[in-house]
């Protein structure tokens, strides 16, 4: 499967407070100084897709903040449009919103909670739907093994085996020891053993 980001819109993520990237190439790059937000939009795309920061952790501060504190009645909101094998169109859309509620006997809002609400193609889903498409699109080990040089190697080695495996067909013995007569002839002697 071959996924093109077209598009990421970002709003009230960290310090980004909104931004619309265009893709028309294959190949993008985001150059700037330390402290320009490079990180914070690779973050974000991150965020839209797994619900974590690009450290894996899902408790992380994603709101603006205002004089130290988290800048309150904002919601968070990346979206993205991707294109799939050159045909499929899809607009993948996650939301961190605050809900606030207005008790009976007070005369104030009071803030009750975050909420995250999901969106495939407009439509509000699920998280259960919405992370099953993501995971067609890319399944999450995938997406972070190509996105965090560090990911690969923080795995247990039966983890990283199964996933090198995974690249690779089924290998018979036979093709193992093909053109090595030294194991050819091990085979023969093993007979109805697996290598």
């Amino acid at each position: 499967m071959r996924v093109f980001l077209k598009e990421l819109e970002i709003s009230n993520w960290k310090g980004i407070k909104h931004e619309s990237f265009n893709f028309t190439t294959r190949d993008s790059y985001f150059f700037g100084a330390n402290g320009t937000g490079k990180t914070s939009v690779f973050a974000s795309f991150i965020w839209l897709l797994l619900g974590v920061d690009n450290f894996g952790r899902a408790d992380h501060q994603i709101k603006p903040l205002k004089d130290g504190e988290p800048e309150p009645r904002l919601d968070c909101e990346v979206s993205a449009a991707l294109l799939i094998d050159d045909h499929i169109q899809l607009r993948l859309k996650r939301v961190l919103h605050e809900e606030w509620v207005k008790p009976k006997t007070k005369s104030e809002e009071i803030f009750k909670g975050n909420t995250t609400l999901f969106y495939i193609n407009e439509v509000g889903v699920q998280k259960k739907e919405y992370d099953q498409k993501v995971a067609e699109i890319c399944p999450p080990h995938v997406f972070k093994t190509v996105t965090n040089p560090h990911y690969f190697t923080s795995l247990t080695r039966d983890e990283q085996r199964k996933i090198l495996f995974s690249m690779v067909d089924n290998v018979t013995d036979e093709q193992i020891a093909a053109g090595n007569p030294e194991y050819e002839a091990m085979l023969k002697e093993i007979e109805g053993v697996s290598m």
